[in-house]
């Protein structure tokens, strides 16, 4: 479930920074009526000549009000001015007006190092860093529960230069644009100057002068809602006023700390692991800290936040959309803060695309009129390694141009790839590590050139995606409001490993990609991050462990249906049962016939048979597991025994799609049968479907209609359904179209596309807005078990042979009663044992349970699960378990070609089993008519549902053509099984297994027995059977 974070953190009244690492970020909350009375004088004085023809100039003097006189004066050298303003250069400035002026877009500001006191009881300051700290701030749409009107996002650039000139005098002349090494080595404090006299010169500086009056030009124009002309300003030097009304309310406000710097080299630091579980649907990702010499506790975690950088102000926690989007992150004008004098780019985020909330949001406002600018989940797509026809495009909402769409060849990560997405250092080894693969992409045929032509692959993007996830874990661990509340809270944090979770029957061949692209995008960040040497650099000095900035391993280790037997297993065994695995055994479970760890036969022990079904959005995964208890008492230890694992790929998002085929579209279907239309199916079918060529434009704004106008309405509809009690009988509906956006912004530009698109195809006076939508708790009911109760059957018929303990249901989807009420109808283990984790109680040590003590979205369970699996291996005493032994293993075992009903009836290769030791090679002959999908089963039985693998077609239009009237071919297929996977080549990677097999074409004959070219028939890697896209990229819908 997705948290918007809505209050601002504290800080106490000085809040530490750690530099040379990412940028960190500071919130406050502001209420705007303590500043009613705050205000600023001002003075715009000639300086000129005043008679006639004389050239006048003039500057902005602030003025003070003497308290006893009433007269003004000129607060930088105390002249008394005169007591009355009623010249027009004379005015004040609230505070309040001031602030909402600058709302809404990036502002340098300056912070600088105190130096020690001054004259009159004031501060002196270091004149800098002038370009390290900006500020945006945003007026919130109604206060919140405290009464705050305003959120204030501050962020500093930690990046350190070194000091221009050693020994320049600190206090003189020497002005510095970036943190330097010896203020770091000084761990100086650093404080918001407010007063116009102590920073004069920065205020005078002709980057940050043209910056605000171009700020307060855009707040004008908005106001105004044209452009301005100079004439339209009533005074010179309004702007700047406003921005020094703006700091001095700042100050008054007393919202921020000091801010102190930490030198990082004098610490152990604080090791941090990031947990993910990369979802079709949706991602969840966790944290947890482990304290030099210490264990870890498990209330050392916290959830991942994103920060959305197109609005600073938010930031979200909890599971969040996987969709991704290309967009630069703009902290204000790159062309005027080059004029800084900074050595490196300041405020670089080393990131290209944006993940969830902001993600989801910039693509209802993409245009996409160019090229794609990102896509519904990469985790799709790993089997797609070739280049796309259509380049890359950065979203034009992101862009300095928003009627733009750039491609994607700006920003730092993409200097370190080349046009297909690989990263250039590491092109040599994905070339060797892909060379017998006849179906991968030939990276041997790519260039080492920085990227010019974007037209990255999609198993691409998920490297994009993990470089921006890890980019937010470095911010999350290291922002201050996280360490505030945490032990060592001075001390910086470093990304020991980076842990991903599997699908449990995901192929192999993918999971090994998967882990390729999780290494290179660590990688890439971190040569983003200007941290490269320390990719490499290996020492066991004490210098070394204090480096904070050594890169992570990447483990690909655990599946998600085992993680989630883990949250189970520690929370009734080592919480409610404190931890005595004997006793939980003999309650809940029963002695068997075990397996020792060498797999052989070793009599019969207590134990407890766990089976769990993860029902996601884009698979549903099954896995059956006995543990067994080794040793006694305080030193018992859970040791895994795998029985068996599947998985389909059928799950919540088909769910979403029947309910719009059969729900939402049916409304749709019987309004335009009022309108007279004789075919209304044949509209929608004509219009959703791929039969007919649709231009680029049109695609694009088909797939953005069903992802942001039909998929909503479908969850609601579901959302309707799930709250329902099955008990209470059929519960019905009907719904205005308006209803369903209640809480969402409704493009308009896409209603009116549909309408017109509708209109275009015969149907006259169409109108989606009036749509009427009926609908009833059993339609939707019976619209699930349609979908998923094939599902359910199979895997209770694998249930009932394995005679289980426990079935815990978990995923988004196990939510809907049709799910949880087809086991129970099939009765796979006793009513009791059914245990949906959507309700389940949990005790506060899992880090997502709710207000009510239960686990609220069964979709964290995952990444929970993992980190317990992490926290097993010797981190912690407070759980025993030997998670070594939950492996990977590939379900292929019959292999073949698939026909259309997703059946494998007669199998090329039969009994496969990868996991032994011993090289084999089998080859078999079969016909090639045209386009045929093959992919593999792991039971004997024929009506099994099997997963596709690889896509054999035609290799050109030229092949096609020459076997018109030779087919069908007679074809070899060899199989061979693939070598023991060897270890990462990048240092400390975990999770590389044994992938499937390599398949490739051996012999090809015609018809007629003469020879064909074994090159014109393609054998590529794919294992979504719509090779264009997932329906939710192409928005492609059969309506009947």
């Amino acid at each position: 479930m997705l948290v918007e974070v809505s209050e601002a953190p504290q800080y106490g009244s000085h809040a530490s920074i750690i530099p040379g690492g990412t940028l960190q970020f500071f919130d406050f909350d502001l209420n705007i009526d303590k500043l009613a009375k705050v205000t600023r004088s001002f003075q715009e004085r000639n300086t000129g000549g005043t008679g006639p023809g004389a050239a006048r100039e003039f500057k902005l003097v602030c003025l003070d009000q003497d308290a006893e006189t009433q007269r003004y004066f000129d607060r930088r050298n105390y002249f008394l001015g005169s007591g009355e303003r009623g010249e027009r250069e004379s005015y004040i400035l609230k505070a309040e007006v001031a602030i909402n002026a600058f709302s809404g877009q990036w502002i340098p500001v300056p912070v600088f190092k105190l130096i020690g006191p001054g004259p009159h009881g004031t501060q002196q300051f270091s004149r800098g860093p002038s370009n390290w700290a900006r500020m945006y701030i945003h007026k919130l749409d109604e206060r919140d529960k405290k009464g705050n009107s305003h959120r204030v996002v501050l962020a500093f650039d930690t990046q350190v230069e070194q000091r221009p000139d050693i020994n320049a005098p600190q206090d003189g002349d020497l002005i510095t644009s970036a943190l330097s090494d010896l203020d770091v080595q000084e761990g100086g404090e650093f404080q918001l100057v407010s007063d116009e006299r102590q920073c004069d010169w920065f205020l005078s500086s002709a980057w940050i002068s043209a910056w605000i009056e171009g700020c307060y030009r855009q707040h004008i124009e908005r106001v105004k809602n044209r452009p301005v002309r100079d004439e339209d300003f009533e005074y010179r030097f309004e702007a700047i006023a406003r921005y020094i009304t703006l700091l001095h309310g700042l100050d008054q406000a007393e919202i921020m700390p000091r801010f102190r710097l930490i030198d990082p080299t004098q610490f152990v630091p604080v090791e941090v692991d990031l947990v993910l579980d990369l979802g079709n649907t949706r991602t969840c990702g966790m944290m947890i800290e482990t304290q030099a010499d210490e264990q870890t506790r498990l209330n050392d975690s916290y959830v991942l936040e994103l920060r959305d950088l197109s609005k600073p102000h938010l930031r979200y926690g909890g599971a969040f959309s996987s969709r991704i989007e290309f967009a630069l992150a703009r902290f204000g004008s790159e062309a005027l803060s080059k004029d800084s004098g900074r050595v490196l780019p300041a405020f670089a985020w080393p990131s290209v695309v944006r993940v969830g909330p902001e993600a989801a949001r910039l693509s209802a406002a993409a245009k996409q009129g160019e090229g794609l600018t990102g896509m519904s989940s990469p985790k799709r797509y790993l089997w797609d390694e070739f280049p796309r026809q259509q380049q890359w495009r950065f979203n034009s909402v992101s862009a300095d141009d928003q009627n733009a769409e750039a491609p994607v060849v700006r920003g730092s990560f993409v200097q370190f790839v080349n046009n297909e997405g690989t990263p250039i250092d590491l092109l040599d080894d994905w070339t060797r590590e892909t060379r017998n693969r006849k179906d991968s992409a030939p990276y041997e045929l790519q260039l080492p050139d920085p990227v010019m032509d974007p037209r990255f692959s999609r198993a691409s993007l998920m490297m994009f995606m993990l470089g921006e996830l890890v980019t937010q874990a470095l911010v999350t661990m290291n922002a201050p409001a996280t360490r505030y509340n945490r032990p060592s809270s001075d001390i910086p944090r470093r990304l020991r490993s980076v842990i991903l979770t599997m699908p449990t029957a995901m192929p192999i061949i993918e999971r090994n990609i998967l882990r390729r692209m999780a290494e290179a995008a660590v990688q890439t960040i971190w040569r983003s991050l200007g941290w490269s040497e320390f990719l490499d650099l290996q020492s066991d000095d004490k210098s070394w462990a204090r480096e904070a900035r050594r890169p992570p391993k990447v483990r690909c280790e655990w599946d998600e249906a085992s993680a989630t037997q883990l949250v189970y297993l520690y929370n009734e065994i080592f919480e409610e049962f404190k931890g005595d695995i004997d006793l939980h055994f003999q309650t809940f479970g029963r002695r068997r016939a075990i397996s020792g760890p060498d797999g052989q036969a070793a009599g019969e022990a207590s134990s407890l048979r766990v089976a769990s079904v993860d029902i996601g959005g884009g698979t549903t995964d099954l896995i059956v597991t006995t543990y067994v208890s080794e040793g006694t008492g305080a030193t018992a230890v859970l040791r895994p025994i795998q029985n068996f694992r599947e998985g389909f790929n059928i799950a919540g998002d088909d769910v979403v799609r029947a309910v719009i085929e059969n729900h939402v579209m049916t409304a749709v279907r019987d309004n335009i049968a009022t309108l007279g239309h004789a075919d209304p199916a044949g509209v929608l079918n004509t219009f959703f479907g791929d039969k007919i060529q649709k231009s680029t434009r049109v695609k694009v704004l088909r797939a953005q209609l069903t992802q942001r106008v039909l998929v909503p309405i479908a969850l609601a509809m579901l959302g309707e359904y799930e709250a329902c009690d099955p008990r209470r009988g059929n519960v019905m509906w009907e719904k205005s179209f308006s209803s369903f956006f209640v809480h969402e912004v409704l493009p308009p530009g896409l209603v009116k596309f549909f309408d017109q698109e509708i209109e275009r195809l015969g149907v006259r006076g169409f109108d989606i807005q009036a749509v009427s939508f009926a609908f009833t708790s059993n339609d939707i009911d019976l619209t699930v078990q349609n979908e998923i109760g094939r599902v359910i059957e199979d895997l209770s018929e694998v249930l009932r042979q394995y005679d289980c303990d426990v079935l815990l249901l978990t995923g988004r989807t196990s939510c809907y009663p049709a799910i949880q009420a087809g086991f129970l109808a099939r009765l796979p283990v006793p009513p009791h044992a059914v245990i949906p984790l959507n309700r389940y109680r949990v005790d506060r040590w899992y880090p997502f349970r709710g207000a009510d003590g239960r686990i609220p979205d069964p979709k964290t369970t995952v990444v929970v699960g993992a980190m317990l699996c992490a926290l097993a291996e010797g981190y912690t005493e407070a759980f025993r378990f030997q998670s070594h032994l939950l492996k990977a293993e590939s379900t292929a075992r019959y292999i073949g070609d698939i026909d259309t009903g997703g059946r494998i009836r007669a199998p090329l290769f039969s009994r496969i089993d990868l996991d032994d030791p011993k090289e084999a090679e089998l080859e078999a002959s079969f016909d090639f008519h045209g386009l045929v999908y093959i992919g593999y089963r792991q039971l004997q039985i024929t009506r099994w549902p099997a997963t596709p693998l690889f896509r054999l077609e035609y290799e050109n239009a030229q092949a096609a053509e020459d076997g018109r009237g030779r087919t069908p071919y007679k074809a070899k297929l060899v199989f061979r099984r693939a070598e023991q996977a060897e270890e990462s080549p990048r240092r400390g990677a975990r999770g590389s297994y044994r992938e499937e097999g390599v398949f490739k074409i051996e012999e090809v004959e015609a018809r007629d027995g003469t020879p064909v070219r074994r090159q014109d028939l393609a054998l590529r890697l794919q294992t979504l059977k719509d090779r264009e896209g997932y329906w939710l990229d192409t928005g492609n819908l059969n309506v009947s």
